[in-house]
C-alpha cells in the first residue's frame, strides 16, 4: 500500500462511460478523529491518560504541594539505607502527585528538577515495594507531562521483560509507559509510542495479553497497546522503511489478540470489547506480512471472530467489529478469501444489525466498492431501499454523518456495475432530500464528500442530460 491508501478513506467513486475508475479516499476509523486531531490535538490525547488515585489522599492540598514535596524529595536522598522512611516519602510524593495539576507539575520541576530522576533511580532499587511506589509516581507524572519521563522507557521497558518479577509492579509500569506513549519527545518531534517500540516493549505486552490471568493486568495491557497504535497513526506521515519497522512490530500484537479472541471462552464483555478495540486499531495500520498466505490466514481468523461475536447480538461489541471491517474493506475484498458459507453468514449478521449508524454506512459503502459483491448487495439484501430509508432518517435526525455515509454507499451501489436504471431515481433522491441538508464546510470529509456528490451529478448528467 502507498502512502495514500492510508491517507484517504477508499469510496467507490463514479465510473466514468468509458472506463472504470475508483477514487481512494481512505481514512481509518479510530477513536481520535483525524480532523479533531488537527484542531486539538494534545487537549484529545491528554484525554486518553490515565492517573492512579491514591487512597487517603483527600487531606492533601495543591496549595503546598511544592514545599510538601520538597521535604520528601530531602529525605529520599539523604535516607541512604532507611527503608521504611524512604517508603514513608515515596508515598507521600505519590499522594500528592496524584492530584498534581499541569500547572503545579511546572512548579515542582522548576523548585527540583532532579526529582524525576530520584524517582527513576528508585525503579531499578532491590526492593519491589519502593520500585512500585517510584513506578507509581512515573505513571502519574506521565499523565500531566510526558516528556518528563521519557528517559525512563527503557527501564520500564526492561522491567516487564522479566517474567519473574511482581506481577504488580510489572501492570504499573505498563500504565505508566500507556501515558507516556500518547507524548513526543521534545528533540526531533518523534512520538514516544515509536521509542517505546524501539526499545523492544511488545514482544513483552504480547505476551502478557496472550499468557496473563489476571483480568485487570490484560486490560491495562490493551489500554496500553492501544495507545501506543493510536499515537502512531495519528503522527503518521511518511511510507519510511523506518516507520514499516515500527508497523511491522505492532502486527506481532495480532497473535495474542486473535488467540485470547478464538480459542478463550471469555465472558467478560468488557474485556473483549477492548480486545475487539484494539483489533481495529490493528487492521488500520499498514503490516506488511511474510507471505501471502500468512496474510490470508489471519484475514480468515478475523473473520471468524467478527462471526462468533457478532452472534452473541451485544450491542457493544458490535461497534468494535463494525469498525474493524470497514477498515479491512477499505483495501481489500474480504469475502473473497472466505468460504462461501462464511462469507453469506457474516453478510447475513451485518445486515441484521439493528443500529445502522454512520460506522455501519461507513463499512457498508466500502464493501459495496467491490463489484463482485455490489449486485448481490443490491438484489439479495435490498440495500437500496435499506439506504433509502436510512438517509431519510438522517435528514429527519439532521444527522450530518450518517446522512454523508449513507449517501456514498448508495453512490457506490449504483455506480459500481453502471446500473442505469437506478441512477435517475437516485440522483433525484440526492438533489431532493441530500443536496439541500448538506452544509459543506472545510473539513477534510466533508469536501470529500461535496467531490463525490458532484462527480455522481456529472455521471448522471451524461446519462439523462435532461436531469
Amino acid at each position: 500500500m502507498n502512502k495514500e491508501d492510508y491517507e484517504f478513506r477508499k469510496k467507490g467513486s463514479i465510473k466514468t462511460l468509458s472506463e472504470v475508475s475508483y477514487t481512494n479516499r481512505k481514512q481509518h476509523r479510530i477513536d481520535i478523529q483525524r480532523q479533531s486531531y488537527k484542531n486539538k490535538k494534545s487537549e484529545l490525547l491528554n484525554q486518553l491518560k490515565r492517573k492512579k488515585q491514591s487512597e487517603n489522599c483527600s487531606g492533601t492540598s495543591e496549595d503546598h504541594a511544592v514545599d510538601n514535596i520538597g521535604i520528601y524529595i530531602e529525605q529520599l536522598e539523604s535516607l541512604s539505607n532507611n527503608l521504611p522512611q524512604k517508603l514513608i516519602a515515596i508515598k507521600q510524593c505519590r499522594i500528592i502527585l496524584s492530584k498534581c495539576s499541569l500547572e503545579t507539575l511546572n512548579d515542582i520541576l522548576s523548585a527540583y528538577p532532579q526529582f524525576v530522576h530520584i524517582f527513576h533511580q528508585h525503579l531499578t532499587s532491590k526492593y519491589s515495594e519502593l520500585q512500585l511506589e517510584s513506578a507509581w509516581c512515573i505513571t502519574n507524572i506521565a499523565a500531566v507531562r510526558d516528556d518528563c519521563v521519557a528517559f525512563c522507557i527503557p527501564t520500564l521497558v526492561h522491567i516487564i521483560s522479566n517474567s519473574f518479577i511482581d506481577i504488580v509492579l510489572q501492570e504499573q509500569c505498563i500504565w505508566a509507559l500507556g501515558n507516556i506513549a500518547l507524548g513526543l519527545m521534545n528533540e526531533g518531534n518523534i512520538p514516544l509510542s515509536t521509542v517505546i517500540v524501539q526499545n523492544g516493549a511488545v514482544p513483552y505486552l504480547a505476551n502478557i495479553i496472550r499468557a496473563c490471568r489476571i483480568n485487570e493486568v490484560v486490560k491495562t495491557t490493551l489500554w496500553c497497546v492501544s495507545n501506543i497504535i493510536k499515537n502512531e497513526l495519528l503522527h503518521y506521515h511518511t511510507g519510511s522503511e523506518s516507520q514499516q519497522l515500527i508497523w511491522n512490530s505492532l502486527g506481532n500484537l495480532y497473535e495474542p489478540v486473535i488467540y485470547l479472541l478464538l480459542k478463550r471462552q471469555l465472558t467478560d464483555v468488557e474485556s473483549i470489547r477492548e480486545l475487539l478495540f484494539v483489533l481495529t486499531y490493528l487492521t488500520a495500520i499498514p503490516v506488511q506480512f511474510d507471505d501471502e498466505s500468512q496474510s490470508k490466514n489471519l484475514l480468515s481468523q478475523i473473520a471468524q471472530i467478527c462471526v462468533k461475536y457478532l452472534k452473541l447480538q451485544n450491542c457493544a461489541l458490535n461497534v468494535p467489529i463494525v469498525r474493524l471491517l470497514g477498515n479491512l474493506f477499505s483495501s481489500i475484498n474480504l469475502f473473497s478469501l472466505l468460504d462461501q458459507p462464511v462469507a453469506f453468514e457474516l453478510m447475513n449478521l451485518l445486515i441484521s444489525l439493528d443500529d445502522k449508524n454512520k460506522e455501519w454506512c461507513y463499512m457498508l459503502s466500502n464493501i459495496s466498492s467491490f463489484e463482485e459483491i455490489n449486485e448481490i448487495l443490491v438484489q439479495n439484501y435490498s440495500l437500496i431501499e435499506v439506504m433509502n430509508q436510512i438517509i431519510s432518517q438522517g435528514c429527519l435526525s439532521n444527522d450530518k454523518e450518517l446522512l454523508r455515509e449513507a449517501t456514498i454507499t448508495l453512490i457506490n451501489l449504483v455506480t459500481a456495475n453502471q446500473n442505469r436504471h437506478l441512477t435517475l431515481p437516485i440522483a433525484q433522491l440526492i438533489t431532493k432530500q441530500v443536496t439541500p441538508n448538506v452544509i459543506f464546510d472545510d473539513s477534510e470529509l466533508n469536501q470529500q464528500f461535496k467531490t463525490i456528490l458532484e462527480q455522481f451529478c456529472g455521471y448522471a448528467s451524461t446519462i439523462f442530460p435532461y436531469l
